[in-house]
């Protein structure tokens, strides 16, 4: 008798899996193995219905179905031994034909409807199964085990079969009742696995909503359309220093103590209610006199009505997003060596003062610097020497311009700066910004005290000088206003000043300032 192991290694707890064929006695034929068979195969259908809604656990139904079509034709096998130990004669060619057929029939169709991937087409599986093993033992099985038992008598072939067929009329009803009754199991099965899908499916929602209700920063309300808690998590009463207990059930508009302004939180409240949300800044009175900012976001939740049922109330502190955010702006805006402004934060400002000089009819100016003899001191001395010059010289460029200019660090040993305001008449900006770039230059011009490991232990210290190359551009007014030309004007005067000897600082020509005018 064959071993069916792979069967158990599967096999879902008897509690999640309904029965849609239930064995019963007159399935019986009185062949042991033939019966053993059967109640495999019952027990492989019986598992299908947990395929139809993804049951945690389940196999996967490619995988049952394997093992159906594997176990069916072991069982297709040992019938064809058994109809094959008869007298061989016609009328059991005309059977052995037949059951070929259903085997090859079966086979088919079962591995037809193993492709789709649909949740529906498991129930279509399992009804075309228990159709089929119910007329399969009711009958073809049945019909067998008549004819063995008919010779067996000592009936002959011919005698057996027609004493079989005579049995087989006599069970007709009982075969179309049985497969009524599985229809109506099967359906009532698979209806029962969406129902326990669909509720562990809540369940596993209700479990993630409590670990995030829990964990997560903000502090969470849950209250009554009246305004009374019904829960809150750890975050808020960490945050109100409040224990859980002694909120529940409260008021959140109770005046003793005041957990929140009284005044923001009622308007809040009726806000929420009204237009179905609210966001906005709340205020937690503190004892010592200055209150803490909280940003709210309430919003209703509706029943099975329609009306509201809850109300959610989430409150995140503004003072630490506001930190967060000046971190995460610094890291995108700031040169990380030097504290300065970066080149992406100098694009954005150079752009903004670019259109509002053109839109206002004012003057600006871009300062581009080169540090000379830069390259020299870091291929020497490393890059911690060249560092300790482009430290300095950040500081100094900061130093030397207006609160309302922008100095940058652009990379390397470049550097820039954006002067705004400039008055009107092209000669006079023309002035305010040598100006301005003289005084940078100076700035910068003055030595760097250096400071490297020696040898033995220690440091030393030394002086030197990177003096920077200047190139200055106008724009705005009847200047340059393309970003583009703007900076090609600033390198071109920039080449100018190094290829002069350097420090020194080189307007752009009056040409190039015209050149928007150029056809």
């Amino acid at each position: 008798m064959e071993k069916r192991a792979t069967t158990e290694s599967t096999a879902l707890p008897s509690d999640i899996l309904p029965q849609v064929f239930f064995w019963n006695e007159n399935f019986e034929t009185g062949f042991e193995e033939i019966d053993h068979q059967h109640r495999g195969l019952v027990e492989l259908v019986n598992r299908l219905p947990a395929l139809s809604r993804g049951v945690p656990g389940a196999p996967a139904l490619a995988e049952v179905l394997s093992e159906l079509r594997a176990y069916a034709a072991l069982h297709f096998s040992t019938e064809e031994a058994l109809w094959e130990s008869l007298p061989y004669e016609d009328p059991l060619i005309h059977y052995l034909q037949l059951h070929e057929k259903e085997h090859r029939d079966f086979t088919r169709k079962v591995a037809e409807m193993g492709q789709s991937t649909a949740p529906e087409t498991v129930g279509e599986i399992v009804h075309f199964l228990t159709h089929w093993l119910a007329r399969h033992i009711l009958e073809a099985d049945r019909r067998m085990a008549f004819v063995l038992k008919g010779v067996k008598k000592r009936l002959s072939l011919r005698e057996a079969m027609a004493a079989a067929e005579g049995e087989l009329d006599l069970t007709e009803t009982f075969t179309r009742t049985v497969l009524s009754m599985y229809d109506q199991v099967v359906d009532q099965a698979l209806r029962l696995m969406e129902e326990m899908a669909r509720r562990k499916a809540a369940e596993s929602s209700l479990r993630l909503f409590g670990q995030v209700f829990m964990s997560v920063r903000d502090g969470i309300l849950l209250l009554d359309p009246d305004g009374l808690i019904v829960d809150a998590n750890p975050a808020f009463c960490r945050r109100l220093l409040v224990r859980r207990e002694d909120l529940v059930g409260r008021s959140i508009f109770s005046p003793s103590p005041s957990l929140l302004d009284p005044a923001s939180l009622s308007q809040a409240f009726q806000k929420a209610k009204e237009t179905g949300h609210f966001s906005g800044t709340i205020l937690i009175p503190r004892e010592e006199g200055e209150a803490d900012t909280l940003w709210a976001s309430l919003s209703p939740v509706l029943g099975e009505t329609g009306e509201t049922s809850h109300l959610t109330a989430i409150f995140s502190p503004v003072g630490e997003l506001l930190k967060e955010n000046e971190v995460l702006s610094a890291t995108a805006n700031q040169d990380p060596l030097t504290g300065i402004p970066n080149r992406r934060l100098f694009n954005d400002r150079f752009g903004r003062a670019l259109r509002e000089a053109v839109s206002g009819g004012q003057r600006g100016a871009l300062i581009l610097i080169d540090l000379d003899h830069f390259k020299a001191l870091n291929d020497l001395w490393g890059h911690p020497a060249g560092d300790q010059i482009l430290q300095a010289a950040a500081r100094r460029l900061r130093e030397a311009v207006r609160q309302s200019d922008t100095g940058a660090r652009l990379g390397g040993d470049e550097f820039a700066a954006i002067l705004s305001g400039l008055h009107p008449e092209r000669e006079v900006a023309t002035l305010e910004a040598q100006a301005a770039a003289e005084k940078i230059r100076l700035a910068l011009s003055r030595p760097y005290e250096i400071s490297v490991p020696c040898e033995g232990g220690g440091e030393d210290s030394f002086l030197h000088s990177c003096p920077p190359s200047l190139g200055v551009v106008l724009f705005g007014g009847e200047s340059l206003d393309e970003e583009k030309k703007v900076f090609e004007a600033g390198d071109r005067a920039l080449y100018q000043a190094k290829h002069a000897g350097g420090n020194a600082v080189m307007m752009a020509e009056e040409p190039e300032l015209e050149g928007k005018h150029e056809a």
